[in-house]
Parts: structure tokens; C-alpha cells; sequence
């Protein structure tokens, strides 16, 4: 019961767990904000010499002959791989082991090790990082590189350090919901919609935050009125919600986090977001433990993650991040800008993060308004990628292989799909993807064709008839 009302069962849960974190110190940082589109742009001190005080940090690692730390964090494995590379490549001689959990289970991990005496974590990143300054288990400390983060997302006595701001923003896949048919929370409570909802079954925070912006009561009729009329199915995992509703099985999500749609939808998938303002804003914060078992290697770690390349990166994963001088900015897939007169004269450009390409400062919609003509050009970097590997085996095997010549029937091959371990296999390598895949166990070129033909919505609705068929297990007519 809350406010002497009894909450549907994903918002019980909610606010049980609400509740228990309120108990441990509070329920997170959560907090409304009008939408905006990037974060705010500053410079960096006149005598801050950002390499020279990373330099220090990391003499001092090293000269404690720390050579490995522990970091545990929130962030998924495939966004966590790049950003340690740029770890890897700038202080090599210390192992960053990264421990990836979600946020409660991260949490109640350190509390388990620390009340049992073992001291393992180094820096823990997640939402609740700030709950370990109430019990005494994280360190005050704020690095060189601290001063170029917003005030509002740092804690003053250095407790903890915001790394990245989680939009919460409804997302649509555009394949099946058309732009601009929903704009609020309210458009969702439509019969339409029925079965067509996801919503993350721990999102408390998210409902934390439209309680305080709209009120016990008025939040509560919402959710129920939307459940009752169109339904919602819980699913653990924002990255998860993304998968489903880019491949069109749920084509809305109720709340997911904006740098999942974006980068998404940066690499041409068709999705969208949309930030219902006030915006309920979540922060990613770190925190470094007050018994860190490498605490040099760790104030070094700290430094490193509001570094400006490691920020960079993060931004270019669509994230929102808390240092001033850096832009959040995306560039289009497959957009080309074409103007009868130089684009100098017409708008404001910049280099691509990716590459050496001139990109345009402004976005579709503006560039739309001045009447500049734009072409979505599309290619295919994995054919770049088969003749650079075919290049590489006949410069250092000597043996020439000829894509045509490549066989069909490879039994070994379809053996491997057969186990839907398809990650950066082109067209094969989503979620959903790789679970029909799995049981579907093509044993021919045409499997995959229909499978990948199938695999859009509307179509998609048939894939497991298609599978009972293809193994016998229902007639085909």
C-alpha cells in the first residue's frame, strides 16, 4: 500500500525497493530537468595541465608497484571493452579487472565483502554509488580532473563524482509507431497500444521521479490507467528493452534509458525517443573505497573516467556526460549534405569524431529549415571488412580466396549458427536475432535468407511458425 492504495505489482515492487534504499541512505539521485541537447560547453583552466596530473597519479601506481585494480560497474561489456582499451593503452602496466553487475547487485556484493572483512573493490560505478558515504565505505577524494565536472554533479566533499546523467525517455520503434504520435506519458493509455508496452521491472527510480514531479496520487492513476488499457509486460534490463524494440517485438518502450535509443538509432535502426519534460534525470556516479586494496591505482582510475578522451567516448555511445568542455554530439549513418554554395557560408562544421569527415553542426531538422538538401547514402562496412581480411590471409598465409568461391553448404559453419553465438555477424547479431537462430538451426544458405527477410516487423510474427515448420513440427500449407 502506498498513500492507502494498493499499486499494480511492478509498482509495488518499485516502492519496496524504494523504500529499502531509503533505509540504507537514500533512494538515488534522481532528479527533473527540462530536455536539452547537449550538455554545457566551458574550457578548461588556464593553468590546468590535464596529461602532467594524470602523469603524477600514475608515477605514484606505479612507483607502490600497484600493477591491477577492480572495477566494478553498471556499464554493459560491449560499451566497457573501448573505453578500458583507452585504459590499456595509457597506463599500461595496470590491469583493469572489470566486474560488470547491475545496480542492487554490485551494491549488495560490496556490502557482502566489506561486512565479511574482505576489502576487493577499488572504485564502484552505478547509480547507488553514493549510498557507501553513509556507512563510512567510500573515500573522499576528488582528482585533478574534478574540476572540470558541473558542480551540481559532484559531491562536494568528494564522496562521490557523477560520470554520466541517465535520461529517462520513452522509446518507439518507427517501423510501427509513427513520429509524433506519442508525445506524453498520457498518449499511452490507448487501447491501440495493447501489448506493445515493455517497462523495466526495477526502475524505481524512474517512478521515484514522477512521484516527486507529479505526486503520489496523480502518478499512480497514470501507471494504473495505462496497465489497465493497454497493458505493460516487465523485462529486466534497459539494454534488453532496446533489442525488443528495435527489432519491432515490443515497438514502445514505457522507460528506457536515452543513450540506449540513441546509439541505437545512430547506427541507423529505427527508433526514436522521447523526453517527456520535466525530464527525470538519473545520475551514473563512481565512488572509491575508503579500503582499497590499490588505492593509487584507483584515485588514478577516478582521474581517468572524466579524463576528456574517456568523456569523449562515452558521449559518442550517446551518453549524456558531467564534464563542461565536452560536447554530446552524434553524427548520422548514411546522411550526406548537399548545397549549391559552399556549406561554409550556410552552416557551422566540425571534424567527425570517427574520422577525418566534415560533419555538419546542425541537425536534420534545422538543416531541413534552411532548404539544404540531404541524402541518405548507404553502404556496407562489413564488405570493407571481407577485403581486408581476404587482403591480410594472402599477405600472411599466401593463399587467395575469392569470395565467390566460398562454399554454401560449410557444415561446420551452420553448425556454429546453430548455437546463435553470432556477435558481429552481419544481420545475425541481435538479441533476437541470434535467439531465433538458435532455434531455427539453419543447415542451409536459404535458412538464413528467409530468417533475415523475416526479421522485420509484421513478418517477424511468423518466424516461429517458420521454425516449427522447418523441423517438421507443423505442416506446411
Amino acid at each position: 500500500m502506498v498513500g492507502g492504495r494498493s499499486l499494480p505489482r511492478p509498482l509495488a515492487l518499485c516502492a519496496a525497493i524504494l523504500i529499502t534504499l531509503t533505509a540504507c541512505g537514500g533512494a538515488g539521485t534522481s532528479s527533473a530537468t527540462p530536455a536539452a541537447s547537449a550538455t554545457p560547453v566551458a574550457t578548461k583552466p588556464p593553468t590546468f595541465d590535464e596529461a602532467a596530473e594524470a602523469k603524477k597519479l600514475y608515477d605514484a601506481a606505479v612507483a607502490a608497484k600497484e600493477t591491477e585494480l577492480n572495477f566494478y560497474g553498471t556499464i554493459n561489456e560491449a560499451e566497457a571493452k573501448p573505453l578500458i582499451d583507452i585504459w590499456n593503452r595509457a597506463y599500461p602496466t595496470i590491469k583493469l579487472n572489470y566486474i560488470r553487475g547491475d545496480d542492487n547487485g554490485l551494491l549488495s556484493r560490496v556490502l557482502t565483502e566489506e561486512q565479511s572483512g574482505k576489502h576487493n573493490f577499488d572504485v564502484l560505478l552505478g547509480q547507488n554509488a553514493h549510498l557507501l558515504a553513509a556507512p563510512g565505505l567510500s573515500l573522499s577524494y576528488l582528482p585533478p580532473n574534478a574540476q572540470l565536472i558541473d558542480p551540481d554533479y559532484k559531491d562536494k566533499a568528494g564522496q562521490w563524482i557523477g560520470l554520466y546523467a541517465n535520461w529517462n525517455v520513452i522509446q518507439i520503434n518507427t517501423d510501427k509507431i509513427k513520429k509524433g504520435e506519442i508525445r506524453s506519458y498520457e498518449d499511452l493509455a490507448n487501447a491501440k497500444y495493447k501489448g506493445q508496452i515493455l517497462v523495466d521491472n526495477s526502475d524505481y527510480e524512474w517512478y521515484a521521479g514522477l512521484v516527486a514531479i507529479r505526486g503520489q496520487q496523480q502518478t499512480d492513476d497514470l501507471l494504473q490507467k495505462i496497465v489497465n488499457t493497454a497493458g505493460v509486460t516487465n523485462l529486466t534490463g534497459h539494454g534488453n528493452i532496446n533489442d525488443k524494440v528495435v527489432a519491432g517485438e515490443f515497438p514502445i518502450a514505457l522507460n528506457n534509458y536515452l543513450n540506449q535509443a540513441e546509439r541505437s538509432k545512430r547506427a541507423g535502426a529505427p527508433t526514436e525517443w522521447i523526453a517527456v519534460e520535466p525530464v527525470v534525470v538519473q545520475l551514473g556516479k563512481y565512488a572509491i573505497s575508503k579500503s582499497s586494496p590499490h588505492p593509487n591505482a584507483a584515485k588514478l582510475l577516478s582521474n581517468f573516467l572524466i579524463s576528456f578522451d574517456a568523456q569523449k567516448y562515452l558521449t559518442s555511445m550517446g551518453r549524456i556526460t558531467t564534464r563542461i568542455d565536452v560536447r554530446s554530439t552524434g553524427t548520422h549513418a548514411a546522411g550526406v549534405v548537399i548545397t549549391r554554395n559552399p556549406l561554409t557560408d550556410l552552416v557551422p562544421l566540425e571534424r567527425s569524431k570517427k574520422s577525418e569527415a566534415i560533419q555538419s553542426q546542425f541537425e536534420d531538422k534545422s538543416l531541413d529549415k534552411l532548404g539544404v538538401l540531404k541524402f541518405d547514402f548507404l553502404g556496407l562496412g562489413n564488405l570493407t571488412i571481407l577485403h581486408e581480411a581476404l587482403r591480410l590471409i594472402q599477405e600472411t598465409r599466401g593463399i587467395t580466396i575469392k569470395r565467390e568461391d566460398i562454399p554454401l553448404d560449410d557444415k561446420k559453419t551452420f553448425e556454429l549458427l546453430g548455437t546463435g553465438e553470432t556477435t558481429g555477424m552481419f544481420q545475425l547479431e541481435s538479441a533476437g536475432m541470434r535467439r531465433y537462430v538458435r532455434d531455427l538451426k539453419p543447415d542451409r544458405v536459404e535458412d538464413v535468407m528467409a530468417m533475415v527477410a523475416l526479421f522485420r516487423p509484421g513478418p517477424m510474427d511468423y518466424i516461429p511458425t517458420f521454425i516449427r515448420r522447418k523441423h517438421g513440427e507443423e505442416a506446411v500449407t
